[in-house]
């Protein structure tokens, strides 16, 4: 029970992790498509595939920033599920969900979520 318990909390913090990059990476992309829309304008280019391709990525961010919600909130049920489980909830990997719903949510204030 304890390895299978392990393992789905080792899942669910990865996919905290993974979001957590997923939404800055598309912040980062935001940055440079706008930039590269910028440059079409200086140049005189046309604009407006450019236009799309910077709304098609500022879209990117809402769905993230739900899927990062949504994985914060099933790590917290289950690491409040396992609070009582005393193996359990003085392991590392306990310790690491912890943290890691701490930092998911540090980086959701820091964006003003």
């Amino acid at each position: 029970m304890g390895d299978k318990l392990d393992k789905a909390f080792r899942v669910k913090l990865g996919v905290v992790g993974r979001i957590v990059k997923d939404v800055r990476m598309y912040q980062k992309e935001v940055v440079d498509e706008r930039a590269r829309l910028e440059s079409f304008i200086q140049k005189g280019q046309e604009t407006r595939q450019q236009e799309q391709v910077v709304k098609e990525s500022e879209q990117m961010i809402p769905d993230a920033l739900r899927r990062l919600n949504e994985a914060i909130e099933d790590l917290e049920a289950d690491i409040e599920g396992e609070a009582d489980n005393q193996n359990f909830s003085q392991s590392e990997t306990y310790a690491q969900a912890k943290k890691a719903v701490a930092e998911a949510k540090a980086f959701l204030d820091s964006l003003g979520n």
